[in-house]
Formats: structure tokens, C-alpha cells, sequence
């Protein structure tokens, strides 16, 4: 292992299981301001049971310091936001490299930074195109550099199919960004 992995979330961390069995790594440290009931239960089950792998329940009002405070445990550690809802402060941003996944195609359509992309691509029925990109996170919400993307085409019946293949599409990329950055 060359580069220690510190991932936040803000949700059930549903997506970072996948990650982590997909690449057989899980975060080094896992920081989320969720309730630690609302995790998934697999995940809380291994780092419940982990020697060398930390949860971190972080309060609601995470600050600079203690951002920086985890972000220093690693040299040079690889920090992705998995579903984190909190807007890492600029100073933050530009210590560290920072990486975020979107589930957006911003490089295509800008006006989907921000919250609740897929849904508001689902509410339009106008786009021809959907993806996700993985981008370093800058002080500007969703506009970093973009360094990796995948895009489909738009032709689902139903909400629940195109759900399913935005998560599949983003899972995807997070596996190949981590495999190129991580091992």
C-alpha cells in the first residue's frame, strides 16, 4: 500500500463498502458526522472489528482544525468525499488534495453542480447523456478539476433504472480512480 486512504461520508457508507470490496481496501480512516445506527451495518461491523482500520464520528460542526487535525494523521494521504454533505472549508482545500465524487456530468452540463443532481436530471427528461465525474475539491462547490468521468446514454423508463446505473457508473469510476491512486 502505497498511500493511506481517509474517505468521509455523510451517509450510510453503502458506497464505500462496494469501493472496498471491489478493490479489497477499506479507508484507513473513515470519518462520518452520520449517526453511527445509520451506517451500514456491514461496514460498522468491520471497523468494529478492525485493529488497524479507524471510524471516526465527527460532529456536525466539523472546522478547520479538526479536518486538519485527521487529514495530518497520513503523509500525503488520499482524501476522497463519498456522499460527505459538508462544504470543506478553503483553507482545507487548498492544504490538501482532496477528491469528490459527483454524480453529474459537469463537464458536460455545469448546471448540474450541486446538490441533488440525479434527481434533477430525472425531473428534466431533457438530457440525452448522464454520468459521474471525480474532481479535486476546490473552495467553488463541484468545481475543481475534473480527472476522471463516465457518461451513458439517457434511455431509462423508470427513476429506479436510471438510479441504479448512475450508482453503478459512479461505483465504477471510484474503483478505477482508487485503483490507479491507492495501489
Amino acid at each position: 500500500m502505497n498511500k493511506k486512504w481517509i474517505a468521509l461520508s455523510s451517509q450510510t457508507g453503502s458506497e464505500i463498502l462496494n469501493i472496498s470490496r471491489r478493490i479489497d481496501y477499506f479507508p484507513d480512516i473513515l470519518v462520518t458526522n452520520n449517526n453511527l445506527e445509520n451506517l451500514n451495518e456491514d461496514l460498522f461491523k468491520f471497523y468494529a472489528e478492525s485493529t488497524d482500520k479507524l471510524l471516526l464520528k465527527v460532529d456536525v460542526k466539523i472546522k478547520s482544525n479538526h479536518y486538519d487535525k485527521i487529514f495530518s494523521e497520513f503523509k500525503n494521504p488520499i482524501i476522497t468525499l463519498n456522499g460527505w454533505l459538508k462544504i470543506v472549508p478553503p483553507d482545507i482545500c487548498k492544504k490538501y488534495k482532496i477528491y469528490n465524487g459527483h454524480p453529474g456530468l459537469i463537464s458536460e452540463f455545469p448546471e448540474l453542480k450541486g446538490k441533488d443532481p440525479v434527481q434533477r436530471v430525472w425531473a428534466d427528461k431533457t438530457y440525452k447523456r448522464f454520468g459521474s465525474v471525480i474532481h479535486l475539491v476546490t473552495a467553488e462547490v463541484d468545481d475543481g478539476k475534473i480527472l476522471m468521468e463516465d457518461s451513458g446514454d439517457f434511455n431509462f423508463d423508470t427513476f429506479e433504472e436510471f438510479d441504479s446505473a448512475q450508482r453503478k457508473l459512479s461505483l465504477n469510476l471510484w474503483i478505477n480512480f482508487l485503483k490507479k491512486y491507492i495501489k
